[in-house]
């Protein structure tokens, strides 16, 4: 029966992480109906307890789990920019604020950028391989 509750904060937890992206009403309508129903399921499972009540404080104190959207739809480009030396590399991170990407070369040096909330991770890195003056390179 425990299942039921997990199950229910993790819904709640992605539910207002999809709120605080400000992601499309649709996915937070799908969401919001999915953590509704979750509780219903706990309500049933445990009539007359504050097991909602529960659930609902461990999301607020857990905090939103923020939703993955990134995808790499220009990994062609990049790869192809990586193939024209063995020693390049573009290293992929998470810190504080939230994904990060390194792109080195080992003639022109490291170059960060950030990956914004809604980007792909391989248009920074595409951005990165121009900054190092390389646009034929790249044709993304």
């Amino acid at each position: 029966m425990h299942e039921a509750i997990e199950r229910a904060i993790d819904i709640g937890r992605r539910y207002h992480g999809t709120k605080q992206a400000g992601l499309p009403v649709r996915e937070q309508v799908k969401l919001e109906l999915q953590y509704q129903k979750a509780l219903a399921v706990v309500e049933s499972i445990y009539p007359n307890t504050n097991a909602v009540d529960h659930i609902e404080e461990r999301v607020v104190r857990l905090g939103p789990i923020k939703p993955t959207t990134q995808r790499i739809t220009l990994w062609g480009v990049v790869e192809a920019w990586l193939a024209q030396h063995p020693l390049r590399a573009v290293i992929i991170s998470s810190g504080a604020k939230g994904l990060f990407l390194v792109a080195t070369d080992p003639t022109n040096g490291k170059i960060t950028e950030n990956v914004k909330l809604h980007e792909e991770p391989s248009r920074a890195a595409v951005r990165a391989i121009q900054r190092f003056g390389e646009p034929e390179a790249v044709s993304g």
